[in-house]
């Protein structure tokens, strides 16, 4: 790209495609790694359920994720915040109560 500018436009256009590929790299790197700590933290997560052996919660969270998709950026962030505090939630609960409710 930058060279392609500097051919059209010379050295303005040698700045601007260069600013442009700046820019693309950055957004790939952002997008790449947010899509490998997504993946990791999926994976983890899929982990600790099998461990918990909890079959109610496991068909509870597998409807919440059919039926509760983000459309953008901002639903993604705030749907994980809530994913996240419902979740502690449920760990706390389970730890505290359940021992109780189930003796």
């Amino acid at each position: 790209m930058p060279m392609q500018g500097r051919e059209e436009g010379g050295a303005s256009g040698f700045i601007k495609g260069a600013a442009f590929g700046t820019v693309s790299l950055m957004k790939n790197t952002v997008e790449g790694s947010f899509g490998f700590v997504q993946s990791l933290s999926g994976q983890l997560s899929k982990l600790l359920l099998v461990a918990a052996i909890d079959e109610d919660y496991l068909g509870e969270r597998e409807e919440k994720l059919l039926t509760e998709k983000p459309r953008n950026f901002v639903e993604g962030v705030g749907y994980g915040c809530q994913t996240a505090v419902d979740s502690l939630k449920s760990g706390v609960f389970g730890v505290v109560f359940r021992p109780y409710i189930g003796a």
